[in-house]
């Protein structure tokens, strides 16, 4: 048991940061995938972007970024080359990318794991409640397509029609390349996955919280250096990450017996929407298997 209480994370302050990467530019008719990145704090009073690390592998589109919970981000799929849009892309991005954003300025990005699907327009990647990432899903095609090569599917290429009118843009996927409708699913293992063996596991928590309540809960293994999140994975497809947001709590060890936190929900639905959320405990970056918590006003 713990003699005292012992702040293990820092009243966070819920200070939002936005991290924009990638895209296409506006170079019609021929769109150049982008490498570039920017944060900016949006709460700021004269809040201003700021220029951050490059992607290492060169301009990409369509990026499906991840928040994972211990702090960092995975960023995949998409391709080098083009812009979002039926076969608008080329060179797929098959490499995932991990940013640390707490990490020094040129040191913020890890090459991690590569795979062997290309994941172009219409992909998705979602983080799931073990900690893991399900990606799925590519297809340059508006309709199932099981070739995947442009010159089949347009005999006009390079251009096409579109709604009966002559479209501004050349589709710039090769005529002798083919991404398919992709039915395969794949599972990305963060880094954190190679410890699970150490992961702190969950064991007690409340079924629902409301807003600025403090609440208790339970995670063995929870020792030292540990982190509580709550996060939500959103939607994302297009490149568009839509939704996704996650927020470190307030959390004590409690005095109340081994392994237990006095942790304190989101002040208001400013910081996180009523809705239900995966909840997390990482203890020395290693994140817990996820439970599922409600948070209701």
């Amino acid at each position: 048991m713990q003699e005292e209480k012992k702040a293990i994370n820092d009243s966070p302050e819920n200070e939002p940061t936005i991290l924009v990467c990638g895209g296409s530019s506006a170079d019609i008719p021929n769109p150049k995938a982008l490498g570039d990145c920017y944060r900016i704090k949006p709460n700021d009073q004269n809040a201003v972007w700021i220029r951050d690390d490059w992607l290492p592998n060169g301009g990409q589109t369509m990026i499906e970024p991840v928040l994972l919970p211990d702090g960092t981000i995975v960023m995949m799929n998409g391709a080098h080359r083009g812009s979002a849009g039926g076969y608008q892309a080329e060179d797929p991005a098959l490499q995932a990318l991990i940013y640390d954003p707490n990490a020094p300025k040129g040191q913020r990005f890890i090459k991690s794991a590569t795979s062997e699907i290309p994941r172009m327009y219409h992909s998705v990647a979602i983080l799931l409640p073990t900690g893991e990432v399900l990606v799925a899903g590519s297809n340059p095609d508006v309709f199932y397509n099981p070739v995947g090569n442009v010159s089949l599917a347009n005999p006009k290429w390079p251009e096409f029609q579109n709604n009966g009118h002559k479209s501004y843009l050349h589709q710039q996927q090769e005529p002798d390349t083919a991404y398919p409708t992709e039915y395969r699913v794949e599972i990305y293992a963060p880094p954190y996955m190679d410890k699970v063996g150490s992961r702190p596991i969950i064991t007690a928590f409340p079924v629902s919280v409301k807003y600025g309540e403090r609440f208790k809960m339970a995670a063995e293994g929870a020792r030292e250096d540990v982190v509580v999140r709550l996060s939500y994975s959103g939607f994302h497809t297009h490149g568009v990450d839509m939704g996704a947001r996650m927020v470190q709590l307030e959390a004590m060890l409690s005095t109340d017996g081994d392994y237990i936190i006095d942790v304190t929900a989101p002040a208001d639905a400013s910081v996180m929407p009523p809705g239900v959320y995966m909840l997390w405990v990482i203890e020395k970056g290693i994140p817990s298997e996820a439970v599922w918590m409600k948070l209701e006003a």
